[in-house]
């Protein structure tokens, strides 16, 4: 921690009048105008709120002269046992003058006052920005730990193709309950097959494969649905989180897990799953889920919006986006081709 900490009181000290501090909801106005219209605003406008009310979060503003010009948050993941950084971003008229290091440093300081748990740091940025500072996560103590490559397509519910018929393979995609979760993460076989890394990237943001960070998953506008090799133990599936949807078998079983992220944005609707499938997981399993994600898009809006994806071992993106293309989804935006990278750090390792 001492090491840390003079690296950021000389940084710091390279900058007149910076204060560090953490975010207030008055500095919502200010920090939004950091952000760009998806990759930033519309999507950090919700997410924003959502760190200022989280006890399990820290936000920290850079504020220089009154003025705030940069933000980071770290976030407590795995029982207290990581911490998860991300949502960072630096008002143009301020770039390369070491803001981010100064509040990276800042928050590596109050990871460690705060969890005398603390094992390793998580830190997720996209593909483009990594073969840039690649170099520079390593001499950090990073490793890159996971890569996941992302989608995002404009959508029109009137486009829509055979997203009404009825369900015609034995694969009946249903969501898993908080207990249903918890029982397969204590799975170590199932954990293995699904997850070889142990970890999730959970729309864009990263954790352990843990019961831990189940209320990451199971939250409002956050969902997680599955498919088993094992037959569906009831048509009408349960919403009360102490019961089950999935006998042992169907855990030991399941093939594909989807989990599901909603909100409404400037630009509509914006709906995020990330796939996560077993080798040698079946077709018809990937093409009932996305078929079943479709339903609940028309379910939730009828109009436009866009359809987000991450990609995990055993499945391509080009096999799901073929899919989509058949259901009348084939709209890239502009400059979406990106991957996920997530990078680790041990702690101690800095």
């Amino acid at each position: 921690a001492s090491n840390l900490s003079a690296r950021h009181d000389g940084a710091k000290s390279k900058l007149k009048n910076l204060v560090l501090r953490r975010a207030r909801a008055d500095d919502m106005k200010f920090l939004l105008e950091l952000g760009e219209v998806y990759k930033g605003r519309d999507h950090f406008n919700l997410q924003l709120h959502g760190h200022l009310n989280n006890w399990m979060c820290y936000p920290v503003v850079a504020e220089i002269d009154g003025l705030v010009v940069g933000f980071e948050v770290s976030e407590i993941i795995d029982g207290g046992r990581g911490v998860m950084k991300r949502s960072a971003r630096v008002a143009p008229s301020h770039r390369k003058m070491g803001l981010l290091h100064i509040m990276d440093f800042h928050l590596d300081d109050w990871a460690r006052a705060t969890l005398p748990g603390l094992k390793h740091e998580l830190m997720s940025v996209v593909d483009k920005t990594y073969e840039k500072v690649a170099k520079e996560f390593t001499h950090l103590g990073y490793s890159l730990a996971w890569r996941q490559d992302v989608r995002v397509l404009l959508f029109d519910t009137k486009d829509f193709k055979g997203v009404d018929e009825k369900q015609e393979t034995p694969y009946t995609v249903s969501p898993l309950t908080h207990e249903d979760l918890r029982h397969l993460f204590q799975c170590s076989a199932v954990v293995d097959k699904l997850f070889p890394n142990k970890l999730l990237l959970l729309y864009g943001v990263g954790c352990g494969a843990l019961a831990e960070n189940i209320f990451y998953m199971k939250t409002p506008g956050r969902d997680v649905f599955g498919s088993s090799a094992t037959p569906a133990m009831s048509e009408t599936p349960t919403n009360y989180w102490y019961q089950r949807n999935f006998t042992d078998d169907m855990i030991t079983t399941a093939d594909m897990l989807t989990f599901a992220y909603n909100y409404t944005g400037d630009l509509g609707l914006i709906y995020i799953i990330d796939i996560y499938a077993a080798e040698g997981c079946p077709e018809r399993a990937l093409r009932e889920h996305i078929r079943y994600h479709l339903r609940t898009i028309c379910r939730l809006n009828r109009g436009g919006g866009l359809f987000g994806l991450g990609v995990n071992q055993h499945v391509t993106v080009e096999h799901v986006l073929a899919i989509l293309k058949e259901h009348g989804i084939e709209t890239p935006l502009p400059n979406s081709e990106i991957a996920n990278v997530l990078v680790k750090r041990d702690v101690g390792s800095a």
